[in-house]
């Protein structure tokens, strides 16, 4: 064996180690108090008080086919758009090297590449993307995303695969414009900095965990799907991933980085309040955006004056 595929092999073995830590994902932060910084508990409740008082959303709870069928068709070009966003945004190094140090940023970026495979992993062996057949292997990767691995795909595949478990036409129903999902996809697309751009991937997350939490406790809505169950909202919601530490989930990881990227003040004090409030802000988009898909896609009829 020569030198080069020895060490070569050995750096395998030391990533994998790495890899299979207990701790890896959290040495990957740099912050780990990133839920205490930004108040978790009151941007959570605030997502959850969108969710679960929007009338769109309730109909969707109630079981109201017609809605979920709507909202799965309204939300589909932000489902659809969300990776391939991830993957064009240029993440500028100098400001970490400059707030973190170069050495220690540079390994923090390594660790987190390798902490979110492990993350979707861990994703895909509980919802394995196996389970989907060839056809709707193929929808996932559609629409100019066929450089996204596996694992970039697999929330956007379970949402393809899920539409057909409620309607096995859904890859042929007609698709409205809703102007509110266009508006929510390019403000994540055109933030205008890092600090703002992770706040808004920080949102998503909050949105879709919080979604997943209300629908996914809904048997009127579950039933609805073939199987019984929206694989897309069981897998973002909490209560399916017990002894998940949240620092180290996708939420706890955008948090992290919308931290990392925003300057400190003139004091050298954190402004934790900048990326907070995008994540508001991101909530509020989602929350609009929502109300636009009921407005188009599944109108309730007017009452009588």
């Amino acid at each position: 064996m020569s030198e080069h595929v020895a060490a070569e092999m050995g750096e395998r073995r030391k990533i994998h180690r790495a890899e299979e830590a207990p701790d890896f994902a959290l040495e990957s932060l740099f912050h780990d108090d990133n839920l205490e910084a930004f108040g978790d508990s009151e941007l959570r409740a605030e997502a959850r008080r969108i969710i679960r008082n929007n009338p769109f959303i309730q109909r969707l709870h109630r079981g109201d086919r017609d809605a979920i069928l709507a909202h799965w068709i309204g939300f589909e070009p932000f489902v659809v758009a969300f990776g391939p966003i991830i993957d064009r945004r240029k993440m500028p190094r100098q400001i970490l090297y400059d707030k973190f140090g170069h050495g220690p940023a540079r390994e923090k970026l390594i660790q987190k590449a390798r902490a979110e495979r492990q993350l979707v992993r861990a994703e895909n062996a509980q919802f394995p993307l196996e389970e989907m057949t060839i056809d709707e292997r193929v929808d996932s990767l559609e629409d100019g995303t066929r450089q996204m691995g596996k694992e970039e795909i697999q929330h956007k595949g379970h949402w393809l695969a899920d539409g057909k478990r409620l309607r096995r036409d859904y890859r042929t129903l007609e698709r409205p414009y809703v102007q509110g999902v266009d508006e929510l996809i390019k403000v994540v697309k055109n933030s205008p900095d890092m600090p703002f751009f992770f706040g808004l991937l920080g949102a998503t997350e909050y949105m879709a965990e919080e979604t997943g939490e209300f629908l996914n406790s809904s048997p009127a809505f579950r039933v609805q799907f073939e199987g019984d169950f929206s694989r897309w909202m069981r897998l973002h919601a909490p209560s399916t991933h017990k002894g998940r530490d949240f620092r180290t989930t996708h939420l706890g990881g955008d948090l992290d980085l919308a931290r990392a990227y925003t300057p400190l003040n003139p004091d050298r004090t954190e402004n934790v309040e900048y990326p907070k409030a995008a994540v508001l802000a991101g909530m509020k988009i989602f929350e609009l955006a929502t109300n636009d898909v009921e407005a188009t896609l599944a109108p309730l009829p007017r009452k009588a004056a």
